[in-house]
């Protein structure tokens, strides 16, 4: 049985991360590993380094060009790959800024025992208070030694942010049989199996460390399409400030953000 990781690696974003990502999966000992590279920010300098990078460590290597959704990225790709497989070949799928807790032999024994045709992960956030940006010479534990669902914790504390939520479980499929039918258009897409049903998940949860860090807080900000406030209350909380000191460290990004949503009509 052969298992395949596949990911969407936004290179403007995950860049100080790659190489820890790279060294972390190759360690699972899966069969075979493929990504398609993405700068929505054309910064074409990281994303010439991030490919030097995997083609190095002998990865599978795409190029997304042009300007696209997450959930129309990872449709075309993941979803595309998936359908190449065969019907019990497994298909591993993680983010680039996510790292599986799991030993390659663990994972192997939940996906064929012969009861679950998915295994799902909860992420974990790995943060620290400072900002700093991630160092490739340095174990990331170290780097980020405070753990914990940021989210759920935002929330605990700020109950009327729960119905802006798209989703209040930090939850996903880490792999499946290529015969399940994930919806890969989504970031976190347990429960999206048709026909299967809940019941085919491995009750066996997967932690994946997911890493918080001072360039992709920034970038993020610019570039999310929504009302950069209620973004900066998570980040305010995430690293120990206030919403208006947060506002004041990310002025110029702040301004970025709020005027693409004026070009775009968001209000």
């Amino acid at each position: 049985m052969n298992y395949h990781l596949a990911s969407v690696v936004c290179t403007d974003w995950d860049i100080d991360l790659i190489p820890h990502w790279i060294r972390h999966h190759a360690a699972l000992g899966l069969d075979s590993y493929r990504v398609w590279l993405n700068s929505p920010g054309e910064k074409w300098d990281t994303f010439r380094t991030a490919h030097n990078l995997f083609f190095d460590a002998g990865w599978t290597i795409g190029h997304i060009v042009g300007s696209y959704t997450a959930a129309e990225i990872r449709s075309e790709t993941l979803g595309g790959y998936q359908k190449t497989l065969g019907a019990n070949e497994v298909l591993v799928t993680v983010d680039s800024d996510e790292f599986l807790m799991v030993e390659g032999s663990r994972l192997r024994d939940m996906m064929e025992c012969g009861e679950y045709e998915a295994v799902a992960g909860v992420l974990v956030d790995r943060y620290d208070h400072t900002l700093h940006d991630a160092r490739p010479d340095v174990p990331l534990a170290d780097q980020f030694p405070f753990v914990g669902d940021i989210q759920q914790m935002i929330l605990a504390k700020h109950p009327e942010l729960i119905p802006m939520m798209k989703r209040t479980v930090s939850d996903k499929i880490v792999a499946s049989f290529a015969r399940i039918p994930i919806d890969h258009s989504g970031a976190h897409p347990v429960g999206h199996y048709g026909p299967m049903g809940e019941a085919a998940v491995c009750p066996d949860i997967v932690d994946i460390y997911h890493y918080s860090w001072r360039s992709t807080a920034l970038d993020r900000v610019a570039a999310k399409p929504y009302n950069p406030i209620h973004y900066t209350w998570f980040l305010g909380e995430m690293f120990g400030m206030t919403d208006e000191e947060l506002r004041a460290r990310l002025a110029d990004h702040i301004r970025e953000a709020e005027a693409a949503q004026t070009a775009k009509g968001w209000s």
